[in-house]
């Protein structure tokens, strides 16, 4: 389902009645929470909620058990939160946020394959390398 270049601000629970969706795209809208998606799109495999205007994933993304792929690009994220809940994450994408630190990547899923955090001015890398 692609609603990409919407006003939306504000997700409810009408979509929870597509429990078959495996695919959302809310690719620049005008979205500040993103919390009500959690538990209601259990075969979701895709989520691009980039362009929006998300400073915080609070509380942490859980129930999407297949969801492979999130996309998160040009929005006011300043940390790496809120994506541990994820057990088939395969990409995260964060460029263009306000990151400056590389941390907290140790509760990513262990299926992680590509994490991008271009075009963030980060200055400082906090990881072990048996979580990269």
């Amino acid at each position: 389902m692609s609603l990409r270049h919407n006003a939306i601000r504000e997700i409810g629970s009408s979509l929870s009645s597509l429990t078959t969706l495996t695919s959302l795209d809310l690719y620049e809208n005008k979205l500040t929470d993103i919390s009500t998606l959690s538990n209601t799109l259990p075969n979701l495999t895709y989520l691009d909620v980039s362009f929006n205007e998300l400073r915080v994933i609070d509380p942490p993304l859980e129930g999407f058990p297949v969801l492979r792929e999130l996309y998160l690009v040009s929005n006011k994220i300043s940390a790496i939160l809120g994506v541990g809940q994820l057990p088939s994450l395969r990409c995260l994408e964060l460029g263009s946020n306000r990151i400056r630190t590389i941390e907290n990547l140790e509760p990513v899923s262990p299926t992680l394959e590509q994490l991008w955090l271009g075009r963030n001015k980060i200055t400082t890398i906090q990881v072990s390398i048996s979580s990269i």
